[in-house]
């Protein structure tokens, strides 16, 4: 009872006849027509698949002999134990046309932490019920057994499809990849973290490559002609588009000179001026920048506590160069 018990393990093959038969050339001849022939027998195991003798011989010519990819996944269990936990590996399985042998490899992965490269090398992969694998064996959604292990098979190359379709498969659509929580985390641990600012950098000189020297020029006049002792004098307002500041120069030329009064012709000199007048400001805050308001015909801006009133901004904008804005 003892000597009639056969070792099996799933993926591996229990028919031990196949190794034993003898696969020598034999020395018989068969005289056809005038002519010898070698005799030979019909093997019980298929060694060529339909695909071979479809293609000619051209399989045997290594620059044109196709190779059909196919993916493929399997189970490896990490550590042991009932509290074990399964992850799923891919892996490539080449089928080669010109003698039907496979070959199984992983493609690498950067670091997984894992033995990777070749699984199982190229050779004729043993059923479990006997005979090898062909070509007629492989397609999407089948599973092969090698080595004790399930290489499950998911997706195909679109050579693969197309020649399977030709010769007459009817090939499935492919299969959605398989999920590895392992692998997911390797991957985000992998990812490069991007250092950039969510906002978008600011280049302090852009604006003024972009604007200078370029300034608009507005008309206008200062002063109350209501008050007693202040009359309304002409002025010309500079809003730099380079950075943004504002110079008001009085027009000496416009303006009668009344003795006393002081001869410097610059009322401001450039600078930032607030768009909301705040009397008291906390020291060392900054108010926001000028943005004037061309929407409306006349303008009141406060500068330095006084009221300037430009007349018809847009009719009296002019520019000392001929620069269009």
């Amino acid at each position: 009872m003892a000597s009639d018990f056969k070792f099996s393990v799933p993926g591996f093959s229990t028919d031990f006849g196949s190794y034993e038969s003898k696969h020598h050339k034999p020395q018989r001849f068969v005289v056809r027509n005038g002519l010898p022939f070698e005799e030979f027998e019909d093997d019980k195991l298929p060694k060529v698949s339909r695909a071979t003798r479809l293609l000619g011989n051209n399989m045997f010519n290594i620059n044109t002999a196709p190779v059909l990819t196919f993916k493929a996944y399997y189970r490896d269990p990490v550590g042991e134990g009932f509290k074990s936990t399964t992850r799923f590996r891919e892996c490539n399985v080449l089928y080669f046309l010109d003698d039907d042998e496979m070959k199984i490899y992983e493609p690498p992965q950067l670091n997984s932490g894992l033995q990777q490269g070749c699984i199982v090398g190229k050779g004729k992969f043993i059923k479990p019920e006997g005979g090898f694998y062909t070509i007629d064996d492989l397609n999407i959604n089948e599973s092969i057994f090698v080595n004790a292990r399930e290489f499950k098979l998911i997706n195909c190359d679109p050579f693969t499809r197309r020649f399977l379709t030709e010769m007459g498969y009817r090939v499935p659509s492919p299969q959605p990849d398989v999920y590895d929580p392992i692998a997911e985390d390797r991957k985000e641990t992998n990812k490069l973290l991007s250092y950039r600012k969510p906002v978008p950098k600011e280049f302090k000189g852009a604006s003024f490559l972009k604007n200078h020297p370029r300034r608009l020029r507005f008309f206008g006049t200062f002063g109350d002609g209501k008050n007693l002792f202040e009359e309304e004098r002409e002025c010309t307002l500079y809003y730099d588009l380079a950075d943004g500041t504002i110079k008001i120069v009085e027009e000496r030329h416009s303006n009668k000179w009344i003795g006393g009064r002081s001869d410097t012709p610059v009322l401001l000199r450039p600078t930032l001026v607030p768009k909301k007048y705040v009397p008291n400001l906390p020291m060392g805050e900054m108010a926001d920048p000028t943005v004037l308001n061309l929407a409306h015909d006349i303008r009141n801006v406060l500068i330095s506590g006084k009221y300037y009133k430009v007349h018809n901004p847009e009719s009296g904008l002019a520019d000392s160069n001929p620069v269009s804005i």
